[in-house]
């Protein structure tokens, strides 16, 4: 259920992104710094997807389905289940959950220190 809703808000995310540029910080980034902050937004909202889809994914091979909450409707696995195949999707969505922790944990240092260090506006824009 978790994954279903984040995968749900991250699109609705995607979607507010596209439709309302959020304001540029201020003074802006240069050369490297862009790079970086482009890259790790990028990477969040990858793994915003990339994390439930996975875990769909497991669930679907390891019970030969996928069942749809709120209803008595299952989507199959169309292909042959190996239970290899389940536990290397297990061990990915782990693995990318892990290295997700990583990018949050850097994304929360930067954000702390564009506002500590370089006296920009990048933590109020994101509050």
């Amino acid at each position: 259920w978790v994954g279903i809703v984040v995968l749900v808000l991250a699109f609705f995310r995607v979607a507010e992104r596209r439709r309302q540029r959020p304001p540029g910080i201020t003074p802006p980034l240069e050369g490297v710094l862009r790079a970086a902050a482009t890259l790790s937004h990028y990477a969040l909202y990858a793994f915003l997807f990339t994390q439930p889809l996975l875990g769909l994914l497991t669930v679907m091979v390891e019970k030969g389905s996928l069942p749809i909450p709120l209803t008595d409707l299952q989507i199959p696995w169309p292909l042959p289940i190996s239970d290899h195949t389940a536990e290397y999707f297990e061990d990915l969505h782990k693995l990318l959950g892990k290295i997700f922790y990583y990018v949050i944990g850097l994304h929360v240092v930067a954000a702390l220190w564009h506002h500590i260090v370089r006296k920009d506006n990048t933590l109020k824009r994101m509050l």
